[in-house]
């Protein structure tokens, strides 16, 4: 009798250790999946960071752990990383993003693309680097004007040059305020 209750207890102890070990197996795959969420959260924030900053070895470390390359955050502009390295000169961070499928025509909310953001603070490497992965050269920004129209309202020949070359119809779509009187709107203007 002893030997089967001394059992009961052996098969009581073990049953509620199992018990024990899948609650907590159970709770440390909720508390990873919990800190992973709250990571998630945080990477669209400090992708775009980085991109104005300049920061190339982190925005690949950023990619690496699952940051969206388009990512946007509230706000009034909700500019996208390679938005960003763009409007602030960042040509490697331009690259990168744009190699890891950044979408190089997304607009925000006063239809500023990367290549209207870029040529509107003369960044013409940057607008190059864009034209070369596919950006629409004829969608203008708030003001209707295209980078062909920055180009133009900064007197950069070489750059119109170019600028024309890839524009169907020259250029002559989406410039009316390259060529008006008004004053020089730009982003943040």
């Amino acid at each position: 009798m002893a030997d089967r209750s001394r059992f009961r207890v052996g098969l009581r102890v073990r049953t509620l250790l199992l018990l024990i070990a899948a609650v907590a197996i159970g709770l440390g795959a909720y508390i990873r999946h919990r800190r992973w969420e709250e990571r998630r959260e945080e990477l669209p924030y400090e992708i775009l960071r980085a991109a104005q900053l300049g920061d190339a070895p982190l925005i690949r470390s950023l990619l690496a752990e699952g940051a969206d390359v388009n990512s946007v955050t509230d706000g009034r502009f909700p500019w996208t990383p390679l938005m960003n390295a763009a409007f602030h000169g960042r040509t490697d961070c331009v690259r990168l993003l744009l190699e890891n499928g950044a979408d190089p025509d997304r607009q925000d909310l006063d239809f500023y693309s990367a290549i209207t953001l870029a040529a509107a603070e003369a960044h013409w490497d940057i607008v190059r680097i864009l034209v070369e992965h596919g950006a629409d050269t004829t969608r203008g920004d708030l003001y209707s004007t295209t980078a062909l129209g920055y180009a133009r309202r900064q007197g950069e020949d070489e750059m119109i040059r170019y600028l024309e070359s890839k524009t169907p119809g020259k250029g002559s779509q989406g410039d009316a305020a390259a060529s008006s009187d008004e004053t020089d709107e730009g982003p943040g203007g």
